[in-house]
């Protein structure tokens, strides 16, 4: 991604992109917890996913690119939970935790740099901001989520 125009303003791309997010994230943490829970904690991600790059686009005041940028964001990470998938499966059948838990560690981090590349691109600001902004993201939308359910 050389510059925004790279990323396509697809409704029907973003669409899929948040669907399979949605049966991706259902798989995952249906092994880990209530398959009910579940399911109200990817679709709270989601909405956290979605109202947090909403804002991050009304702040930047850059509409056009909220699309782009959440499409390009939640496609990556359908990438990395579709590579994390055989490391739940492990950590699900599987005494032994601590390798699986460091891929899972490494894997989380890969998200927060692909998404700081992706908000460093969208919305051309420094890499020091953008890693700071990623985190934040996280914060919001995946410990959001967990925290609406176990608070």
């Amino acid at each position: 991604m050389n510059n925004r125009g790279d990323l396509p303003q697809s409704r029907q791309l973003l669409s899929t992109s948040l669907i399979t997010h949605f049966f991706l994230g259902l798989i995952i943490f249906a092994l880990m917890i209530d398959p009910v829970e579940a399911s109200i904690q990817i679709s709270a991600k989601l909405v956290f996913s979605l109202f947090f790059v909403l804002i991050a686009v009304v702040l930047a005041r850059k509409f056009s690119l909220f699309v782009p940028a959440i499409t390009a964001i939640i496609m990556c990470e359908n990438l990395i939970a579709l590579i994390g998938l055989p490391v739940v499966f492990w950590m699900h059948i599987t005494e032994t935790v601590v390798i699986p838990f460091y891929i899972t560690v490494a894997l989380v981090v890969w998200g927060l740099a692909v998404t700081g590349f992706i908000l460093r691109q969208m919305f051309s600001i420094k890499s020091g901001s953008a890693a700071i902004v990623s985190v934040l993201y996280f914060l919001v939308a995946d410990l959001g989520s967990f925290l609406l359910l176990n608070a």
